[in-house]
């Protein structure tokens, strides 16, 4: 493999004399064609162990509760999904539909698709990679993500995480593409694949426009500064069509939204209330729901809807509701300007930390009930300290590496204003990856040439990961446990009290000071007939809450229970 100081001058890395380049692009092929195997080897592992378990195969968490109701909605025949303004980014649920619609049932193929696409992304930050800084970064890029854990999970998760990273991956390598190709008209075909990506993860409007002004700058490129005013005029007419292949893809979510509503939503309407949702007095840069609104995601509108207007006293439009909680939210951030700008490094302290912090599905959960999830064990951490080090390429300044610059940007500043959770960071990590790729071979172009200039570049780095790697919060572990406990309660709603006791069992080590864990737990001895253990977790229940009233009545039945004759269990 080559070093950095060798790059592809072609698209994408591609080279026009084939004699001289047949025996790098072949070594190339070769080293992408072994990465790739082994991440497969993995999936196919992962995919079964994931089957294999019905809380891992029918459980739906959150959003993926209401894709899975929006794709059910769809193949039913309604093909506006409901009669509200879109929730969440719409295109994955129609994505879902598809699937649903051509093949067979039960999420197995959903998650087969996913993992190929997860395939697919690894091999175009592959290429990627290899147009930034050569054939030795790509295959050092497309195995730092290619086995990254968190990409794995989202995989065989019914979540717009994988289809969305993937667009965002191929809209990013379309735009390379066309740049070095010096599309004008053409621009629209990146323009149509970023605005679905716009239209799978909402926030990734933010690079919607840093992508145009990209474009624009990038011609510098091609186009020297005495050019003549039609070399410029090409480059607007390039910017114009990638503006209006965005718009393009945006518009049909746009006109619906309206058709429906009668009010202009041009995604989602969900905004506000996800603002206020990281921005209000309990946030500490992560999910914080306010308490006046239910955990629920299948009733989460109306509660917001119902809240906003008993606050407005008068009926409002799902924009004038979203107004209402993004105002809250910034009214908090205004009235504490100190702690405003405290939640903002909370926010990029978790962003810049290889804790995985879900709002949903937790890696390490996962990775107890899918041991295959440990063989993806690239941390976020080495990945950022390899993009640390890729800074001193020598191309850093290239287009190529500032449109990753600005996808990155584009990420971190959705997180900053909202929150972060790490499927919000995830289709940042392929960029970053290719960065990675980068600073992998400047260490080996330093090895070479100085020890001095490579103890200090390595310093930086390795502080960089280890401050990474370092856990500076419990909020990992506790929302694996979390997800175990969600799992119990799904199951005691679906009457299979066994497997319920069972999760909140997993979930007891690090949430025994939470009463609920215990009064869910007593409910499911208790349909078992185990009335022994159904009382002593009620009465550590009611050592934690020792004034609450339900619980007391609740002790007491059981207690009543344990002291009926044989024959009298018996009849009941």
């Amino acid at each position: 493999m080559e070093s950095s100081n060798h790059s592809g001058s072609g698209p994408l890395g591609a080279r026009s004399d084939h004699d001289e380049v047949a025996p790098e692009v072949m070594r190339f092929r070769y080293w992408l064609a072994g990465v790739l195997a082994a991440a497969a080897g993995v999936r196919g592992v992962l995919l079964f162990q994931t089957l294999s378990r019905p809380e891992l195969r029918d459980m739906r968490l959150l959003d993926s509760r209401v894709y899975d109701q929006m794709a059910a909605q769809i193949t039913a025949g309604d093909l506006l999904a409901g009669s509200e303004a879109f929730g969440l980014g719409p295109l994955y649920a129609y994505f879902v539909a598809l699937l649903r619609w051509i093949g067979p049932d039960g999420p197995g193929c959903i998650y087969a698709v996913q993992q190929l696409l997860g395939l697919a992304s690894v091999a175009l930050v592959a290429l990627i990679a290899r147009r930034c800084c050569g054939p030795g970064a790509g295959i050092a890029a497309a195995a730092l993500i290619a086995f990254y854990g968190a990409m794995g999970m989202f995989e065989v998760k019914l979540m717009s995480s994988t289809f969305a990273t993937f667009l965002c991956v191929a809209s990013l390598a379309l735009l390379l593409f066309a740049h070095d190709r010096r599309w004008t008209v053409g621009a629209v075909i990146p323009g149509l694949l970023l605005g679905a990506a716009c239209l799978t993860r909402p926030n990734t409007l933010l690079f919607a426009p840093l992508a145009i002004g990209w474009w624009l700058w990038a011609q510098r490129e091609h186009t020297p500064r005495d050019a003549n005013p039609g070399q410029t005029r090409v480059a607007l007419a390039g910017a114009l069509a990638l503006c209006c292949g965005i718009v393009l893809a945006i518009a049909p979510a746009t006109l619906r939204n309206y058709w429906v509503t009668g009010e202009i939503t041009l995604i989602s309407s969900q905004a506000g209330v996800t603002f206020f949702d990281g921005n209000n007095p309990k946030a500490r840069g992560l999910y914080a729901r306010a308490d006046v609104i239910s955990g629920n995601p299948l009733t989460q509108a109306a509660d917001q809807r119902q809240v906003a207007e008993q606050a407005d006293g008068r009926s409002l439009t799902q924009a004038g509701v979203s107004r209402y909680w993004f105002g809250r939210g910034l009214a908090h951030l205004t009235d504490d300007p100190i702690r405003a700008v405290g939640l903002i490094a909370l926010k990029l302290r978790f962003w810049l930390s290889s804790d995985e912090v879900p709002v949903d599905y937790s890696l390490p959960a996962e990775r107890e009930l899918t041991p295959a999830l440990w063989f993806a064990p690239v941390p976020f951490g080495l990945i950022l300290a390899f993009a640390f080090l890729g800074l001193r390429s020598p191309r850093w300044r290239e287009p190529p590496q500032v449109l990753l610059y600005l996808f990155t940007l584009a990420n971190l500043s959705s997180v900053l204003i909202f929150y972060f959770a790490s499927r919000y960071r995830l289709p940042a990590v392929p960029a970053l990856a290719v960065l990675a790729g980068c600073g992998a071979m400047e260490i080996v172009a330093l090895v070479r040439r100085s020890r001095l200039e490579l103890i200090a570049w390595l310093v930086p780095a390795v502080l960089i990961a280890t401050l990474s790697l370092h856990s500076w919060t419990n909020d990992l572990r506790e929302s694996a446990a979390s997800q175990f406990f969600n799992y119990g309660n799904i199951y005691r709603r679906q009457q299979e009290p066994a497997l319920a006791i069972a999760s909140y069992k997993r979930a007891l080590p690090r949430l025994s000071h939470m009463a609920k864990l215990h009064i869910n737990m007593a409910g499911a001895y208790s349909s078992l007939d185990k009335h022994e253990d159904a009382v002593r977790h009620l009465v550590l229940a009611l050592k934690i809450r020792p004034k609450d009233r339900g619980v007391r009545r609740a002790l007491q039945a059981e207690r009543a229970k344990l002291d009926l004759p044989p024959a009298g269990r018996q009849a009941r």
